[in-house]
């Protein structure tokens, strides 16, 4: 069986995995460690969001990180 995901999908699977690290970045103490250990379970997805996680892209915009007050 196999299984096809629209562009949109794709767009989607990985905004949430990118918004996943980048808010498990900001909760901890140490957020460069944080998103270095997320990143590298990322980059070890296998499978259907392994190939999507892989693919490059250009819908995905980097968002600078929001001021604290």
């Amino acid at each position: 069986m196999s299984i096809a995901l629209s562009n949109q999908d794709k767009s989607i699977l990985r905004t949430a995995a990118y918004g996943a690290v980048f808010q498990m970045a900001a909760a901890t103490g140490a957020p460069q460690k944080t998103a270095a250990n997320a990143v590298l379970a990322l980059t070890s997805a296998t499978g259907l969001v392994g190939h999507v996680l892989a693919a490059r892209s250009n819908d995905i915009e980097a968002m600078a990180p929001m001021e604290r007050s």
